[in-house]
Formats: structure tokens, C-alpha cells, sequence
């Protein structure tokens, strides 16, 4: 399992905030990928390749098993459409119909989504707000 963490991307496991990676071991240490970039870098450009490059060419990630955090709900909606276009561009219109189901969104709005999807387990109410 290999995790790629990339101004607010996670493949294919968990978003870990950097201040808890002292309590990973070093076996999961060598899949995590953090890397930093600044406003303008071309983040969502290269998050847009990386995605529909693992979609597509690697098939190594579902479209509906995504997971991306990003700081604004622009960022999230332009992510979202840009690897949507992307991948009808590439002729895969069933996995673009399938992006749908992924969890792309601000990290309140997709972390907000995992803990409702998730509260019976946890043992809160699904009917959570942000205080």
C-alpha cells in the first residue's frame, strides 16, 4: 500500500497530519509521501495527472475510492472537474461517472462526511455541526 500525500491528497490510505507521524512505524513510514508546494505550483494540475494517471494507466485507484482535501471550496470544485474532464478526455466516461462517489472537498467538508458516515460506529449522532 503506498500513501502520497500532496498539499492535501492521500492515495490509497489516510491522511495523517504531520505532527502524528512520530507515532507510525517505520514500516509505514516508507509508504507515506509528504510533499509541499507553494500557492500557484500547479498542486491541483499535478494531483489532476497523478489521479487520472493511477485511474487510467495503473488502474491502481477506483475513482470512487478517492480521497483529497484541499483548503477551499474553490480548489475542491476545480480538483473535482479537472480530473472529471480528464478522465472523459481519456474515454472513460463509467470512471468519471464514478468520481461522484469520491470524497474531494475541504478537509472540514470531508473529514465532516467521515465522521457523520462513520458516528454510529463511533458512538455519536449522525446529526453532527461544527461548533
Amino acid at each position: 500500500m503506498r500513501f502520497l500525500r500532496l498539499c492535501g491528497i492521500v492515495r490509497k490510505g489516510v491522511c495523517v497530519a504531520a505532527r502524528h507521524l512520530e507515532t507510525l512505524t517505520d514500516e509505514m513510514m516508507k509508504n507515506i509521501e509528504i510533499i509541499s508546494a507553494s500557492a500557484g505550483s500547479g498542486k491541483t494540475h499535478e494531483l489532476t495527472r497523478i489521479m487520472v494517471e493511477e485511474v487510467v494507466q495503473k488502474k491502481t485507484v477506483r475513482p470512487d475510492a478517492i480521497l483529497a482535501t484541499t483548503f477551499t471550496k474553490k480548489a475542491a470544485s476545480e480538483l473535482k472537474e479537472r480530473i472529471f474532464q480528464d478522465l472523459l478526455a481519456e474515454g472513460r466516461p463509467r470512471e468519471a461517472q464514478r468520481l461522484g462517489a469520491s470524497r474531494i472537498g475541504t478537509v472540514n467538508s470531508v473529514c465532516g462526511r467521515i465522521i457523520s458516515d462513520f458516528a454510529f460506529d463511533l458512538g455519536l449522532s449522525p446529526d453532527l455541526r461544527v461548533l
